[in-house]
């Protein structure tokens, strides 16, 4: 707990989902690396939630609990990649900016604590 090497994450029971939009096409990725549909009001909406940063494409982490989307990381938008080029803190406070405005149940941010304090908090 005390290394702000490592992270804290909320536990979802759900299924390892990526979602990638491309081409005006939502779908998910599960841990096989296969596609998988998506219900069309859960890709309307992590579509709405990240269109304050994308505009043509993205690729999220996340886990999905029936149609409800819990994302945990951005891994690239617009052809950029946020995982490489961009930190966790950074990654962390734009998908809470993103939280802030978005207004569907579903689509959630996972709670992350990246140092001490904040994961004192999150037990």
């Amino acid at each position: 707990m005390g290394d702000d090497g490592y992270i804290f994450q909320q536990k979802i029971d759900g299924e390892r989902r990526a979602v990638k939009h491309v081409n005006g096409d939502v779908f998910g990725i599960n841990k096989q690396n296969l596609m998988t549909p998506m219900a069309v009001d859960t890709a309307a909406a992590i579509k709405n939630f990240m269109s304050p940063i994308s505009k043509k494409s993205f690729f999220v982490d996340a886990e999905i609990v029936g149609n409800q989307l819990h994302v945990f990381d951005i891994k690239e938008v617009d052809g950029e990649s946020y995982f490489d080029q961009r930190t966790l803190t950074d990654r962390l406070n734009i998908l809470n900016m993103l939280a802030e405005k978005n207004s569907s149940p579903l689509v959630s941010v996972v709670r992350t604590a990246s140092n001490t304090e904040s994961k004192k908090t999150m037990l």
